[in-house]
């Protein structure tokens, strides 16, 4: 988890997960076991322009997954 991330009961995540997703914020793929939940970004833009740019910056390449 990253900095700021509060560990939560596995119902509540689902549950805020599957709210999100209805809504069309975020999309959600599944690879094996694992579930991968990425912001639509353009989807927000869209309704909410320039909310993403200031609460949302997207990572920098030389950030990795995996650390």
């Amino acid at each position: 988890m990253g900095p700021g991330v509060r560990p939560v009961a596995k119902s509540t995540l689902s549950h805020h997960l599957k709210v999100l997703r209805e809504a069309g914020v975020t999309q959600t793929r599944q690879e094996g076991t694992r579930c991968y939940v990425t912001l639509r970004r353009e989807t927000l833009d869209a309704r909410f322009p320039g909310l993403c740019r200031r609460c949302c910056p997207q990572p920098s390449p030389a950030t990795s997954e995996n650390t």
